[in-house]
Protein backbone atom coordinates (compact mmCIF):
# COMPACT_ATOMS: atom_id res chain seq x y z
CA UNK A 1 0.00 0.00 0.00
CA UNK A 2 1.18 3.74 -1.03
CA UNK A 3 1.09 6.19 1.88
CA UNK A 4 1.98 9.29 1.04
CA UNK A 5 3.55 11.33 3.55
CA UNK A 6 0.85 14.39 5.17
CA UNK A 7 3.90 17.50 3.93
CA UNK A 8 3.32 15.88 0.36
CA UNK A 9 -0.46 15.97 0.96
CA UNK A 10 -0.31 19.61 2.49
CA UNK A 11 1.88 20.69 -0.55
CA UNK A 12 -0.17 19.39 -3.61
CA UNK A 13 -3.65 20.47 -1.72
CA UNK A 14 -1.45 24.30 -1.92
CA UNK A 15 -0.26 23.41 -5.59
CA UNK A 16 -3.94 22.62 -6.52
CA UNK A 17 -5.73 25.43 -5.10
CA UNK A 18 -2.71 27.97 -6.72
CA UNK A 19 -3.15 26.22 -9.57
CA UNK A 20 -6.86 26.76 -10.30
CA UNK A 21 -6.73 30.98 -8.95
CA UNK A 22 -8.26 30.45 -5.79
CA UNK A 23 -5.74 31.06 -3.35
CA UNK A 24 -6.80 32.02 0.30
CA UNK A 25 -6.11 31.82 4.04
CA UNK A 26 -5.76 27.60 3.82
CA UNK A 27 -3.11 27.63 1.32
CA UNK A 28 -1.02 29.60 3.29
CA UNK A 29 -1.53 27.54 6.37
CA UNK A 30 -0.96 24.23 4.57
CA UNK A 31 2.31 25.99 3.33
CA UNK A 32 3.53 26.79 7.17
CA UNK A 33 2.20 23.65 8.44
CA UNK A 34 4.73 21.66 6.19
CA UNK A 35 7.79 24.85 6.63
CA UNK A 36 7.30 25.00 10.55
CA UNK A 37 7.34 20.73 11.19
CA UNK A 38 10.15 19.03 13.08
CA UNK A 39 13.78 19.60 12.52
CA UNK A 40 13.06 22.30 9.41
CA UNK A 41 11.62 25.25 11.20
CA UNK A 42 11.74 27.58 8.45
CA UNK A 43 10.07 31.10 8.68
CA UNK A 44 6.57 31.14 7.97
CA UNK A 45 4.41 32.38 4.72
CA UNK A 46 3.59 36.52 4.75
CA UNK A 47 -0.06 36.98 4.04
CA UNK A 48 -0.44 38.73 1.08
CA UNK A 49 1.94 37.32 -1.12
CA UNK A 50 1.03 36.77 -5.16
CA UNK A 51 0.32 32.91 -6.16
CA UNK A 52 2.94 33.45 -9.82
CA UNK A 53 5.77 35.15 -7.62
CA UNK A 54 6.11 34.02 -4.48
CA UNK A 55 3.73 31.20 -2.99
CA UNK A 56 4.26 28.88 -6.14
CA UNK A 57 7.74 28.98 -5.80
CA UNK A 58 7.78 28.01 -2.20
CA UNK A 59 5.44 25.24 -2.74
CA UNK A 60 7.70 23.30 -5.78
CA UNK A 61 10.90 24.08 -3.65
CA UNK A 62 9.30 22.08 -1.14
CA UNK A 63 8.11 19.30 -2.88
Amino acid sequence: MIQPRYAEVLLTYAEAKIGQNSSDQSVYDAINKVRQRGAANMHTLPAGLTQEHYVLPFVTKEL
